[in-house]
């Protein structure tokens, strides 16, 4: 019996299940969460969310725990922000997973933030003082790495709309910010 077609969605997903990908010399601690995202958890996450994760986020999930990357530094570039001289370099206190637990949840850190940080990103990890490292997941910035700023974000009650403003940019892509972690 042979199978009919399958979509491209599923196609593109199921390649990323068969070859998860691990950087080497990169060990991720997690005292939450004892095995990979599983695919389910992905899929459920990407429904909440309302939007398809990047392929390169979607393999680091399945490859990796949400937890503590090493090395976890990395560079950010700002644009015009005067408030941001000497905020060029942070790090990485915890990654974000979409499992069932309730610490460091990938869908519970969106619900929180939307509204404050930019629509078309969602949050994927967190620095040690609460900021967040977001991803692109819009067309135009669809797998770029941001970082955003708490301290200067826009006030809820005002009726502001989250923007970039407070945000500066880290890799154009998941791969390029795994792949750039350092140690400070």
């Amino acid at each position: 019996m042979t199978a009919g077609p399958r979509s491209s969605e599923t196609e593109a997903f199921s390649a990323s299940e068969r070859k998860p990908e691990k950087r080497p010399n990169m060990e991720i601690k997690s005292p939450y969460q004892e095995q990979p995202t599983t695919p389910e958890q992905i899929r459920a996450a990407e429904r909440v969310i309302g939007v398809r994760l990047p392929e390169e986020y979607r393999r680091y999930l399945l490859s990796h725990l949400g937890g503590h990357p090493d090395p976890d530094g990395f560079r950010v570039q700002w644009s015009d922000q005067d408030w941001a001289e000497g905020n060029e370099v942070n790090s990485v206190a915890w990654m974000l997973s979409p499992y069932d637990g309730e610490h460091e949840n990938l869908v519970d850190y969106y619900k929180t933030h939307v509204g404050r940080v930019p629509a078309d990103t969602i949050p994927i990890a967190r620095d040690p003082g609460s900021n967040l490292i977001l991803l692109g997941v819009s067309e135009h910035n669809k797998g770029k790495v941001y970082f955003w700023q708490r301290d200067y974000e826009v006030d809820p009650g005002s009726g502001d709309v989250a923007d970039y403003s407070n945000v500066g940019l880290v890799a154009n892509s998941f791969d390029e910010f795994i792949n750039s972690l350092f140690k400070p």
